[in-house]
């Protein structure tokens, strides 16, 4: 083999991991990185999602606050109008304001149940509006009769006054931490974006790392079998064994044992040619001049009889040499187109 490939096979690196490993690392660290990630990502998710129930939440108990409180002047305001109209439809209208005041508040405490402080409140300002209610209750029958409405009326109103002025402080305070709720809690969306594109960068970063340096080990272990298998066809000398426990090894082993089995047969057949050159042809060609040399009366004369067998053996000596000489000059080709070709091959290196 030539220097040159000498040169890139000292230079090669062990392979660690077997094509069944590579391909098992190639697949499973992204997807473990991509796991990590969605980790990530879930949690920011998760908590941007907390985040926006949050908001939601206090957005519907800032209204339902709003609402709790507008029934509870509507029903002051229609009170005070029934008081000087005497009016049935008033009278209806302050008290479906009751009942939607009420339900308003129950929503209000069913709003805030996981919020302690809120929820204490919201049951306050019930509590105070059933006691408000209770009053409007009793003011209800003389209010109607017209009775005795113009002596109640101002003991009345300092006692609604009285609950109204709590009732309207609590609103107000919860109102105010929730809306400190919303400024306070913002969904971090930029966050999320960055873990999304800080992910989809590093895993492909990651990727294409792994790739390339999987793809590189591979590709000169390749190269090295590919330049092993040139020099085992051109009968040139292989480069040194690979190392490691991939496919390659083996596959480079099986070449080094062909390789050497080649040689093997390459030296027993030159073994061979030196037999047949040297042990039978030379023995042969002999033969053969002494059988001449008989058949022209060298050695005495023979009989008829005699001088057809020796022409005859003469015959299948001539024979037997051409074979020889014939075998020998085809293995003589065949050693100088050998030759050609590896001064060739130095030639381009």
């Amino acid at each position: 083999m030539p220097k040159k490939n000498h040169e890139k096979a000292r230079g090669l690196k062990n392979s660690v991991f077997n094509l069944a490993e590579t391909g098992l690392i190639l697949v499973a660290v992204p997807l473990i990185f991509q796991l990590v990630l969605s980790f990530q990502l879930s949690d920011a998710l998760s908590k941007i999602e907390k985040q926006t129930l949050s908001r939601l939440r206090s957005t519907a108990i800032i209204s339902a606050a709003s609402q709790v409180s507008l029934h509870f002047y509507s029903i002051a305001s229609l009170l005070t109008l029934f008081r000087f109209t005497r009016d049935p439809a008033i009278a209806d209208g302050y008290r479906n304001g009751k009942q939607a005041a009420k339900e308003s508040g129950n929503y209000l405490i069913e709003l805030t149940r996981d919020r302690p402080d809120q929820r204490e409140r919201a049951e306050k300002v019930v509590s105070l509006g059933e006691e408000a209610a209770a009053i409007i209750s009793e003011f209800e029958r003389p209010m109607e009769m017209g009775v005795t409405a113009v002596l109640e009326a101002p003991r009345v109103r300092r006692e609604i006054n009285r609950i109204f002025v709590p009732i309207i402080t609590e609103l107000d305070t919860l109102v105010k931490q929730e809306r400190q709720r919303l400024t306070g809690e913002q969904p971090d969306f930029d966050l999320l974006f960055k873990l999304m594109c800080v992910g989809f960068i590093a895993n492909l970063f990651l990727s294409g790392f792994l790739a390339l340096f999987f793809s590189r080990s591979i590709i000169s272990r390749i190269d090295r079998l590919t330049a092993n298998l040139r020099s085992c066809a051109e009968r040139g000398e292989l480069a040194p064994n690979l190392q490691g426990r991939d496919e390659f090894v083996n596959l480079d082993k099986a070449f080094h044992r062909m390789n050497d089995s080649l040689t093997a047969i390459e030296s027993r057949k030159r073994e061979f040619v030196a037999m047949i050159n040297h042990d039978l042809r030379t023995p042969l060609t002999t033969l053969q001049y002494v059988v001449a040399l008989a058949l022209k009366g060298s050695y005495g004369e023979f009989s008829e009889d005699e001088k057809t067998r020796l022409a005859q053996q003469e015959e299948k000596l001539i024979e037997l040499v051409d074979y020889i000489n014939e075998f020998l000059a085809d293995e003589k080709k065949e050693s100088e187109a050998r030759k050609s070709v590896d001064d060739k091959h130095e030639g381009t290196h």
